[in-house]
């Protein structure tokens, strides 16, 4: 049988675009979104080089992703007409930067077109293509432990992202530590008694005030490399390691193992609602 006589199946080689880990990570559901079916996944993710052959390096040496998950190729279309697709830029950007303030409500969705199911539909596509590496498991498998261990009824997680985060918000303003006070009141009825806390932040005010705030609760601030507003976002400091690769991983870990996420607009926080799609998705605007 000839090439032009075969069905078509997808080889999907991923490179680096200029953002966070997370965007990385999402471009890939976009192009999943796209192409089907899928006959292998290439990792070729390198920080230190982005399509413009600028040097960056923000999540240390060498290839980003495999360093994550494992390859992936599904055989049963070996034979297929192959076709090479050079992932570097989203194929749209409806989900992503300031598009992405829709996507966290059903009527937002409803108004961009998009479906009001897609967090199953990511997730599917994340259970199926994303196989993550045996000793990051590990670690995942003690973060859940640790948050089972502290034996709550209730798990709220919550990302406080860095000011330079405020020109992807639909008022170019973050919410403030208030409103997430607040908002964590009205899940708890003013009462945190048996509620579990999950802060996940990479901004040095925000460790301040949280861990100040509710140092009298059961509440988990996770290690990272932290920045103050008045910094440069933690993770677009060149010259970075491995660890910081890791850590941006582990934090969505973190806050997808909870009940009630609350969250600004963020690549992190779309990943969160599609790694757990049962999760309450509490979006705050600032």
């Amino acid at each position: 049988m000839d090439s032009t006589s075969k069905s078509n199946a997808y080889h999907l080689i991923m490179r680096y675009h200029d953002a966070g880990l997370f965007s990385i990570i999402n471009k890939l559901m976009n192009y999943l979104q796209t192409y089907k079916p899928i006959y292998k996944i290439s990792w070729e993710v390198y920080s230190n080089q982005d399509s413009y052959g600028e040097s960056n390096n923000y999540y240390g040496e060498g290839e980003i992703l495999g360093k994550l998950f494992e390859p992936y190729i599904n055989t049963e279309y070996k034979d297929y007409n192959i076709i090479d697709i050079e992932c570097y830029a989203y194929v749209n950007q409806n989900m992503t930067g300031t598009p992405g303030n829709y996507i966290y409500t059903n009527e937002g969705c409803i108004n961009q077109n998009i479906s009001v199911d897609w967090r199953y539909e990511f997730n599917t596509f994340w259970n199926t293509y994303i196989k993550i590496k045996p000793d990051l498991q590990i670690k995942i498998d003690k973060i859940k432990n640790e948050i089972k261990s502290k034996n709550k009824s209730k798990v709220i997680t919550i990302l406080v992202r860095h000011d330079y985060l405020k020109r992807e918000q639909l008022y170019y303003k973050l919410p403030s530590y208030d409103i997430y006070d607040d908002t964590i009141n009205t899940i708890t009825n003013n009462d945190l008694d048996d509620t579990l806390l999950i802060c996940c932040t990479a901004v040095k005010e925000a460790y301040n005030h949280f861990s100040k705030k509710y140092e009298n609760n059961s509440i988990i601030i996770p290690e990272c490399n932290r920045t103050s507003n008045s910094e440069s976002e933690s993770h677009r400091i060149p010259n970075q390691t491995d660890n910081d690769l890791y850590e941006a991983f582990l934090t969505v870990i973190y806050l997808s193992v909870g009940d009630y996420f609350i969250h600004p607009n963020s690549n992190m926080s779309t990943a969160v609602i599609f790694i757990n799609p049962k999760i309450n998705n509490i979006f705050l605007v600032g």
